[in-house]
């Protein structure tokens, strides 16, 4: 998802909220406690949506590719075998 996509969207949520509020006859302490409150939310949404996708991307990764630990566990022992037979 793209930032001015986002940003498109918080604008048009928090003027839609600002509109039913206003038609619903609200003062404007409570339009812009609402509209504040749509801001909030969409930026918290917006959090768990790029939290989802850097997980998920995680776990693509890690199933496309074998483990590091593996491969840096076989050096090590490989390394101190070495070691061993200098000694």
């Amino acid at each position: 998802m793209k930032l001015a996509t986002f940003l498109a969207g918080m604008v048009a949520s928090s003027t839609l909220v600002a509109i039913v509020a206003s038609s619903a006859g609200l003062p404007l302490s409570a339009i812009i406690g609402l509209v504040v409150l749509t801001l909030v939310v969409a930026q918290l949404l917006y959090l768990g949506l790029i939290l989802l996708l850097t997980r998920a991307e995680r776990q693509r990764r890690e199933a496309e590719q074998p483990s590091e630990t593996q491969s840096s566990t076989d050096l090590a022992i490989a390394g101190n075998r070495g070691e061993a037979r200098r000694g």
